[in-house]
């Protein structure tokens, strides 16, 4: 199984190349365990927003914010099958919906 990915950039090439090779690098390091990967990734960036939201407000509350995003992007990991061309590619495009809970959350957690 061969995995490239492209970072489209438009200011900062130089970053976007950077990007580019660390991910990819680390699709071919992980091969078969890739689904084993997405989910220490989805946890260690769910981890970050965590102790952001918690150096914002030191309040569990605010982590709770969190659950939608972090509840979906679990569901894209755990049913991830990299066997099946189309599901890869549905988990990929579901990511507008993971953007757009995590930015609301970070507003509800710097509205509230």
């Amino acid at each position: 199984m061969t995995t490239h990915v492209l970072i489209l950039c438009t200011h900062n090439s130089a970053r976007s190349v950077l990007s580019e090779g660390m991910l990819n690098h680390w699709a071919r390091k992980l091969g078969k365990n890739v689904q084993a990967g997405v989910i220490a990734f989805y946890g260690l960036a769910l981890a970050g927003w965590g102790l952001a939201f918690w150096l914002l407000r030191e309040d569990w509350v605010a982590l709770v914010a969190l659950l939608p995003a972090g509840l979906h992007l679990m569901w894209q990991a755990f049913t991830l099958d990299p066997a099946d061309p189309d599901n890869p590619l549905a988990r990929f495009r579901s990511n507008r919906f993971a953007g757009l809970l995590v930015a609301a959350a970070c507003l509800v957690v710097g509205n509230a």
